[in-house]
């Protein structure tokens, strides 16, 4: 067989090898690629048409006349809903995609083996989760971006800005930025911050010899100051008062000055008034 011979049946042969490959996989290929698509189109939908729904008015919100714990409402629902969806979407997506290579995927259906064993050790803690996250949502504990304060079983406690609120955690992020992920079955008690201004409550002593009088005059300008300055206006909800006189010894007297700030911002507003108090003519013991 001379070299030309060859060559003809090397190149059939190479055409063949290609033809028989593509063949066999570029449909699959392509047909995979088409249900990622058709996976990623119908998410996208979902997400839109979630977006809409959510606008309608929300019967069971507990402050329906507050604007922004309807949005919050609505974000926390449109997040979960579409969480939900996704995780529905792309399960079928792997399993008609495993069908299309022919993967078997019936083992991955059951609970055999070291799977098995693993799923059914933690469905416990999940269904525990799944079934918390849906109180959490059904009876509004709390929304995104509100500032809340959590103690879980084991006593330890968290606190800061809802990020996100699934049927199985929820996401804060505290005062130093940090996220973090909690399971909702391991929730024992939550502290909405939001749903009401918190108040605070400061205790001075005052020099035996300052009057209450004249601190209250010295207090009521400190606020006017405080109010009327757009730097630190959005730390008060209220006006600081004199609320009580604790006590009054040799040594001093003591009083409780009280006002009104959001969760989030209420060290810095505690942190704004005593700074406010030390420069001004209050003369503390």
């Amino acid at each position: 067989m001379n070299g030309f011979a060859k060559h003809v049946i090397m190149e059939a042969y190479m055409d063949n090898t290609i033809s028989t490959f593509l063949g066999f996989s570029s449909n699959r290929f392509l047909a995979s690629i088409f249900v990622i698509i058709v996976a990623v189109a119908l998410r996208y939908v979902i997400k839109i048409v979630l977006k809409n729904i959510f606008k309608l008015p929300l019967n069971a919100d507990l402050f329906p006349k507050r604007k922004k714990d309807h949005e919050r409402r609505i974000k926390t629902l449109s997040s979960v809903a579409l969480a939900v969806s996704s995780l529905v979407i792309w399960f079928f997506a792997i399993i008609i995609v495993m069908g299309i290579c022919n993967v078997p995927v019936a083992p991955l259906l059951t609970s055999a083996g070291l799977i098995g064993a693993a799923v059914a050790f933690s469905m416990q803690s999940l269904i525990k989760d799944f079934v918390s996250g849906l109180f959490i949502i059904a009876e509004n504990q709390y929304r995104v971006d509100d500032y809340v304060e959590m103690i879980n079983n084991a006593g330890s406690r968290k606190e800061g800005v809802v990020q996100a609120v699934t049927v199985r955690t929820t996401v804060i992020k505290d005062d130093s930025g940090a996220i973090h992920h909690i399971p909702n079955g391991s929730i024992s008690i939550s502290t909405n911050h939001s749903m009401s201004n918190d108040i605070i409550h400061e205790q001075l002593i005052l020099e035996p010899s300052y009057s209450i009088e004249k601190f209250e005059i010295a207090l009521h300008e400190i606020s006017e100051k405080l109010l009327t300055n757009e730097a630190t206006l959005r730390f008060f909800k209220t006006e600081p008062k004199l609320y009580d006189v604790l006590e009054v010894t040799g040594e001093g007297t003591k009083v409780d000055i009280t006002f009104e700030t959001n969760a989030s911002k209420r060290v810095k507003a505690s942190t704004v008034f005593l700074k406010a108090v030390k420069t001004s003519p209050i003369k503390l013991a």
